[in-house]
């Protein structure tokens, strides 16, 4: 398991929040969504092999996930 900084944890909980009216307007349950996603960015993080967790590295993540970044 990797430590995330606390600037990493709050930049993916900012980009949740924003999305997480997006989800429920396209009909998705929003919760699940923003878990399914959450789920995804720490496992990619997980993956990357990274001891810590920036917020670089969350950004880049998210920019993969979501190109319209």
């Amino acid at each position: 398991m990797n430590q995330w900084t606390p600037s990493a944890r709050a930049v993916l909980q900012h980009y949740l929040d924003q999305h997480r009216t997006r989800f429920a307007a396209d009909g998705a349950e929003a919760e699940e969504g923003i878990a399914d996603l959450r789920d995804h960015v720490e496992r990619e993080a997980s993956s990357l092999n990274l001891s810590v967790v920036t917020e670089s590295d969350v950004r880049r993540i998210l920019a993969q996930v979501d190109p319209g970044l």
